[in-house]
């Protein structure tokens, strides 16, 4: 039986304009530690492929069974890694417990989010992305395609729910790069460890289930209703 959940890495590429130490570089120090150790990773710079989607590849996230979220301001910003992080929270059904268990945060540039100014720059930014696009909507309807009115729809949902998405990961304790790397990333691999045990024990608990449930219906099965050596039906209760 394989219990290896999979796991995918929701972050913001590095770029040209960072001064220091890359943002990646703590997800490619991760999933190369991580890989050593037989993981079950997907990470779209190595599973994507070339010309694939990146549209399929951000709702697939949603389905992992645990996201390492590389937090940064970048990342806040983008509507590719918020979209990302809107699919865990819908797949998790809008629950913060089943959104917790399944997101794993690394923060590489704090954003303070408790700061009602620093709240309110991210509230505009996506507010005036969201009446951009539906400008564009309004004034070019005819002439956007399918994709273009999936991404405007994408930003919607951004907008709409960026206040929960925020106020979760406010809420979860989340730890510093320099404190998750140590020991080889040991705290994540727990955590890790700590899911596969607990899916392992629950699809162990719905074998038995099932199980007791099919010796039940054979049992009322065979013992219930039976047939005389005349052919005719007998109620063994009755």
């Amino acid at each position: 039986m394989n219990n290896k959940a999979k796991i995918f890495f929701s972050y913001a590429w590095g770029d040209d304009d960072e001064k220091e130490e890359s943002r990646e570089q703590v997800v490619n120090e991760l999933y190369e530690s991580l890989k050593k150790e037989d993981y079950n990773l997907v990470r779209d710079k190595v599973d994507l492929g070339y010309k694939g989607f990146i549209s399929d590849f951000m709702t697939r996230i949603g389905k992992g069974d645990l996201v390492i979220v590389v937090l940064s301001k970048k990342y806040v910003k983008s509507a590719y890694c918020m979209f990302e992080l809107y699919e865990v929270a819908r797949n998790s059904k809008f629950e913060k417990e089943l959104f917790r268990q399944k997101v794993l945060p690394i923060v590489v540039e704090f954003v303070n989010f408790t700061d009602t100014l620093v709240l309110e720059e991210y509230f505009e930014y996506w507010e005036d992305l969201h009446l951009k696009w539906d400008k564009l909507v309004e004034k070019r309807k005819r002439q956007l395609s399918q994709e273009q009115f999936d991404r405007y729809e994408k930003i919607k949902l951004i907008h709409q729910n960026f206040g929960k998405l925020a106020d979760w990961l406010v809420d979860m304790n989340t730890l510093s790069k320099k404190l998750l790397s140590a020991n080889d990333f040991k705290i994540i691999k727990e955590n890790i460890e700590e899911y596969q045990n607990k899916s392992l024990e629950n699809i162990s608990k719905e074998q038995l289930e099932n199980q007791e449930n099919t010796d039940n219906a054979t049992y009322i099965k065979s013992n219930v209703i039976k047939g005389d050596n005349n052919g005719n039906i007998t109620n063994n209760f009755s």
